[in-house]
């Protein structure tokens, strides 16, 4: 990558800096990342030795190991989802408005009267059952909101613009297809909308994460829900995604970067399989594939990682699935959210705020 002449003047320049490491004491300055990789306190052209650069290609080219656009942000505004579900439907629809009223919007710097709706669901509302259930006394709206009936699917989006402006998240799940199908049923018969206009953003099961401990149905039986979720919603809904490639929990939970991306694409390689069983053509169903990954402290690592899942993702639906459309090469990123257990014992006093 760089000239003999360069070479040269980097390996004179780190032996002298290396005596000079000797001379205070400190040969030993190497760490490890959480990925357990040697991290040098110093680096310098000789670690790009052998890489190629043309493999590494520049944004918005194949294998996009640098992002999916010629430019991203500078010109693509970011969305702002932050999840504002709690409590009742009517509470929910009141935390909408007022957020309005202080400017929110789907993306950043957007004036149009579009919106991002994040809604969590409660602990009954995903396991399916009805608020008035003795069995959910005591959790109804707790940490999000309650949303098992028609009525409160209407109450919570009473006011909102056309649902054709509204991207419109559901996490809940093992109810997820329960509350599509509900929203689905409130847009055609009460807001008389199409559904080929909705914007869904569904959250269905994983159960490489939850099987162990939430997840209601057999990884057999799950598996085939979401694949008929991802059939009915391109058939159906073509404007949302369908499936949610999904590493940040595990990551929660200790899995190292490499770890946490492994086991989010081999479920991913997983219903992909399943869904060519059944027919359905991976060049039109993976581009409304999307993903939410967890990001940790390390900057630099972090960085790697989504550059690596990138350039994997590409070469794996292009040379196993043999895709041909390039979006369907393209890992989108729903919400890269910053991991919680790494700051838990580095910010006491703000986590107690929290």
């Amino acid at each position: 990558m760089y000239s003999k002449e360069v070479q040269q003047k980097d390996r004179n320049m780190v032996e002298k800096w290396e005596k000079d490491v000797k001379k205070m004491g400190a040969e030993n300055l190497k760490s490890m990342s959480k990925s357990g990789f040697e991290l040098k306190p110093v680096y310098t052209p000789s670690d790009l030795e052998g890489v190629d650069y043309g493999e590494i290609s520049l944004p918005g080219q194949y294998p996009y190991t640098r992002g999916y656009y010629p430019v991203h942000y500078q010109v693509i505004p970011p969305i702002m989802s932050q999840q504002m579900s709690y409590g009742s439907a009517k509470e929910t629809m009141e935390r909408r408005e007022f957020l309005k009223k202080l400017g929110r919007r789907m993306f950043v710097g957007d004036e149009e009267d579009s919106f991002a709706m994040i809604l969590a669901l409660d602990l009954p509302t995903q396991t399916g059952f009805d608020a008035d259930d003795p069995v959910a006394r005591g959790k109804v709206g707790e940490c999000a909101v309650s949303l098992c009936t028609l009525e409160a699917m209407e109450e919570m989006f009473k006011g909102s613009p056309s649902l054709n402006k509204m991207a419109t998240a559901f996490i809940g799940f093992n109810a997820v297809e329960i509350n599509v199908a509900m929203y689905a049923v409130y847009c055609m018969d009460i807001r008389k909308e199409p559904l080929d206009s909705l914007m869904v953003w569904p959250v269905s099961e994983h159960h490489c994460q939850y099987f162990y401990d939430i997840a209601a149905y057999p990884p057999a039986a799950g598996l085939k829900l979401k694949v008929e979720l991802v059939k009915w919603l391109r058939e159906n809904c073509p404007l949302s995604t369908t499936y949610l490639m999904d590493g940040y929990n595990v990551a929660e939970a200790g899995a190292t970067p490499s770890f946490e991306v492994a086991l989010a694409f081999a479920e991913a390689i997983n219903t992909i399989e399943e869904c060519i069983k059944i027919g359905l053509d991976p060049d039109d169903f993976l581009p409304s594939f999307y993903t939410h990954f967890h990001l940790g402290l390390n900057l630099f690592e972090e960085v790697a990682k989504f550059r690596a899942m990138r350039r994997l993702w590409a070469k794996i639906v292009k040379d196993r699935f043999r895709c041909k459309n390039p979006e369907a090469f393209k890992l989108k990123t729903y919400a890269p959210q910053p991991g919680g257990y790494e700051t838990t014992a580095i910010e006491p006093l703000n986590n107690i705020i929290r």
